[in-house]
């Protein structure tokens, strides 16, 4: 354990612990490079000499710093002093949103969303940059005093999935929110962060978590196996869209979840900005779910259970059924023979082979099978993309079978290839504009563009246009917006420029001043100039970026202690007299420094008299109240005592 007062790598001096978890403590401490305050967490000992673990410690560190967005915690460095490892990370002041959870109580409609938004977003970064955060939960999301959220343990969680981490560790923070697929097998993907967040939203707008046992692995076993509780038991304001896009979030099969983070930020979006619109869709069924087949005992339940007469035994059903067979053979049999010799001419006429009209049109079949004495019949039409339209593409009876004069063949038409007329999707979001395309039997592509008007996700145009006719799995490309395009600006050097200078830069190279500015003594920087960024200067970042500045209050001036000498003033014939001492100073200020009864003995040789203070200041002396003489006194130090 480190302790306070500890400079880490000759650079952090730790100034106070503010957490602890499975794996390491957080401390708050001072970078005395920048001259800033920052988060440093420390693994724990027990941790430190496990060589494998501390190289995926470091790996997953360096991945998550390598992630910029609003609403992660930034990582500023990752090393370590001795066999102390650690990662040092923006200091926010503010709260957990657990404990912002407990005070608050159950959220409102607006603020989960936002939150949770928030949250969606940062995931969203961290999937696209393949890193899954693997233990979404309030105690990692950090709530700072203007508000905004920030998710921080990014990579960190992915390395206590290995089987360095006890499992108790695991469980004790983490098992109210951990998908079922982690609760049973240990893994874990994109969707299981998704997960996880529908969790923390459950507990955001009720207050509670949603299952609660009396162990750890009964809470996952819960997790697992029992539905999610209704949201409106514990809430009943909650707003319908939220609670389907929770729900859908929470499903237990990964595949009902949404497919990615950035899909489930789009739902809350629109939620927040068409309360009264219902779009939230939850897929039931499993189409690639295996075919179930019932045994002869589940039939047998069936049985007993129905209305119906019992059904006979094995030996019974086989004896029935063997008679009634037996009997029908023989009086078919019988009748057969009978009619047979009675009307032998009548019901054996001439045969004719059936020709083969497949392929013909209509008015070349009637004329095929008029020589014959056969006519047609037009059974039904249906599209086909082998024949054209109005020729025929089946027949019944079948080609060569032998039929009686006058049968009537029944033909299948052709109706030519079905034509599907593309939908309307434009303005709509690309996933509602996909299943429309997919609804009429076409094939959607998606062409994601920049566009600085239409909102992400929303569908800029279509090709080819609406209600253009196509064949069945024709490609219809929707264009949809990408948002405005992220242009990267480099930071500017403005240490040492005064706050509004420095601010009036910064906005200049299209970057936001943050309202986090913080204040520091600097023996070189002038009183009122930049000392340091929350970014390096000359760094990249995205237009846009809040950049913080910490602004010097120039050098810190020290009071000095000085000693006011006061010699023996009583006269031959005087034993006591009453001294007084008072310090007048620059600010006019007057302080009683000294003040009692004093005799020759008391000046032996000398009364000494210590004052702090800045600057300059006069002592005057006073004997029975009246003044016996007064000096200057000069407060710096190279005047010595």
């Amino acid at each position: 354990m480190i302790q306070l007062g500890t400079v880490v790598n000759s650079r952090y001096e730790i100034v106070e612990k503010i957490g602890t978890g499975g794996m390491s403590t957080v401390y708050k401490a001072t970078d005395l490079k920048l001259s800033r305050f920052v988060a440093v967490k420390v693994l724990k000992d027990e941790f430190s000499y496990d060589e494998e673990f501390v190289k995926k410690f470091k790996v997953e560190a360096q991945a998550a710093a390598s992630l910029s967005h609003s609403n992660i915690v930034n990582i500023y460095d990752v090393g370590n002093d001795g066999n102390h490892h650690y990662i040092v990370m923006e200091y926010l002041d503010g709260m957990t949103l657990k404990e912002y959870i407990k005070s608050h109580g159950s959220l409102t409609n607006e603020e989960t969303m936002r939150i949770g938004a928030c949250m969606a977003s940062a995931l969203d970064c961290a999937h696209n940059n393949h890193i899954i955060h693997r233990d979404i939960k309030p105690q990692n999301i950090m709530m700072t005093k203007d508000g905004r959220a920030k998710v921080t343990d990014f990579g960190i969680a992915r390395v206590a999935t290995g089987a360095t981490i006890p499992a108790t560790d695991m469980a004790s923070g983490s098992v109210h929110y951990i998908p079922p697929e982690q609760a049973k097998s240990g893994y874990s993907n994109e969707q299981s962060d998704i997960y996880s967040l529908g969790i923390t939203m459950y507990e955001m707008i009720t207050g509670q978590v949603p299952f609660e046992a009396d162990s750890a692995v009964a809470v996952a076993l819960k997790q697992i196996h029992d539905d999610l509780p209704n949201i409106k038991d514990n809430n009943k304001e909650v707003d319908n869209n939220l609670e389907q896009i929770i729900r859908k979030a929470t499903m237990k099969k990964s595949e009902q979840r949404y497919r990615s983070a950035s899909q489930m930020l789009q739902d809350l979006r629109r939620a927040n900005n068409f309360p009264d619109e219902s779009f939230v869709s939850i897929d039931s069924i499993d189409v690639n779910a295996h075919t179930m087949v019932m045994d002869e005992s589940q039939m047998r339940q069936i049985w007993d259970d129905s209305d119906e007469v019992a059904p006979l035994d094995s030996n019974s059903k086989r004896t029935a059924i063997i008679g009634g067979i037996v009997a029908a053979v023989v009086a078919v049999a019988l009748l057969v023979s009978v009619l047979f010799n009675l009307f032998y001419d009548q019901i054996v006429p001439q045969k004719i082979n059936v020709p083969d009209v497949v392929g013909l049109s209509l008015d070349e079949a009637g004329s095929v099978l008029g020589v014959l004495e056969l006519s047609y019949q037009i059974e039904e039409t249906r599209y086909d993309d082998a024949y054209p339209k109005d020729v025929i593409i089946d027949q019944f009876p079948e080609v060569s079978t032998e039929v009686a004069e006058s049968t009537t063949i029944y033909v299948v038409v052709s109706q030519g290839k079905q034509l599907y007329m593309t939908p309307d999707v434009t303005g709509l979001t690309y996933k509602v504009a996909e299943e429309l395309v997919k609804n009429s039997n076409l094939t959607a592509v998606i062409d994601r563009q920049y566009d600085n008007i239409v909102p992400v996700g929303s569908v800029i145009g279509q090709y080819p246009e609406a209600s253009t006719q196509l064949e069945k799995g024709a490609e219809v490309t929707i264009i949809v917006s990408l948002g405005k395009e992220d242009r990267y600006v480099e930071v500017p050097d403005v240490r040492g420029l005064s706050f509004e200078e420095a601010s009036s830069q910064l906005r200049i190279a299209g970057l936001t001043v943050g309202d986090g500015l913080t204040e520091s003594y600097n023996d070189i920087i002038p009183e009122g100039s930049v000392i340091a960024l929350t970014v390096v200067p000359g760094t990249e970042v995205k237009e846009g970026y809040v950049i913080d500045m910490t602004i010097s209050l120039g050098k810190e001036i020290k009071e000095v202690t000085k000693t006011i000498i006061v010699n023996d003033i009583l006269g031959p014939s005087e034993s006591t007299v009453s001294l007084k001492v008072a310090l007048v100073r620059e600010d006019d200020t007057t302080e009683i420094v000294y003040e009692g009864l004093v005799g020759h003995e008391d000046f032996d040789p000398q009364i000494l008299i210590p004052v702090t203070g800045l600057g300059r200041a006069v002592y005057e002396v006073y004997k029975d109240n009246v003044l016996e003489y007064k000096d200057n006194v000069v407060f710096t130090e190279e005047n010595g005592q």
